[in-house]
């Protein structure tokens, strides 16, 4: 995690956890905008709150975590406002 954060402080939050029931979800939103785009059955969500990451994307080593528990063909999207 240290090549991919710059730094960590109370935000660097890391959050995983299942629906009910499956949900349709966008894969990008923005606060400021309507919802739309490209969307994607959820069926568990892992989020990485850090706001001091050094580049976009999900952190590799998450990634390695979440694929051996939850499979290989994960789908990543980004939420931001």
């Amino acid at each position: 995690m240290a090549d991919f954060l710059t730094g960590e402080d109370h935000r660097t939050v890391l959050v995983c956890f299942a629906p009910a029931r499956p949900q349709v979800r966008p894969l990008a939103a923005d606060d400021s905008a309507e919802p739309g785009g490209e969307v994607h059955p959820v069926r568990t969500c892992v989020v990485h709150t850090c706001k001091r990451a050094r580049r976009y994307g999900p952190a590799s080593p998450i990634t390695a975590i979440a694929a051996r528990h939850l499979g290989p063909d994960l789908v990543t999207g980004r939420t931001w406002g």
